[in-house]
């Protein structure tokens, strides 16, 4: 009962002060752009057998803007079908991704991005799961949008080294 009360006084609060924040009518609407996300490529040196990455979905952005036209965030959605394969035995393993990502452009041309959703979830055929990158993280970016640091809010988020480990000995 107590995080109801909690959760209405936020949201009242939220609504009252974004209400009187609100950028009048005239300013820019959002612009939406839709990507089809369909391409192959072939990946060298990651196991000791060359691999075909495979995605397959969809990307919507939406970006935000002020009054003068600049960019102030921009909200990503995406949901795609992502595979890999050795194409010597056609081995191959298969995750989605389908989550929400939010960049945050500073002043100081640095920017932040609150990425959410299912990034990696590999299930074994026994319906295991092996290796996930899900939950809520937030990204640090340069000014040239180079990942300065990566703060995990909560989740499930394995190493790179069991990723690895598990993509080279499930295609071998």
């Amino acid at each position: 009962m107590r995080r109801f009360g909690t959760v209405g006084i936020v949201f009242t609060t939220l609504l009252v002060t974004g209400v009187a924040a609100a950028e009048p009518a005239t300013a820019n609407p959002p612009d939406v752009q839709t990507v089809i996300v369909d391409e192959s490529f072939k990946v060298g040196g990651f196991c000791k057998f060359p691999i075909v990455v495979t995605l397959d979905g969809k990307l919507q952005v939406v970006s935000h803007v002020d009054r003068n036209g600049d960019v102030i965030f921009e909200i990503g959605a995406v949901n795609e079908l992502d595979t890999i394969v050795n194409p010597k035995n056609g081995k191959f393993v298969q995750t989605r991704d389908v989550g929400l990502d939010k960049v945050v452009f500073e002043q100081d041309g640095t920017a932040y991005v609150l990425s959410t959703g299912i990034h990696v979830a590999f299930i074994t055929s026994g319906g295991g799961l092996v290796f996930a990158a899900i939950g809520l993280q937030i990204i640090n970016l340069d000014e040239q949008g180079n990942v300065v640091s990566t703060d995990i809010i909560g989740g499930r988020f394995d190493t790179d080294t069991t990723f690895h480990d598990f993509i080279c000995a499930s295609l071998s």
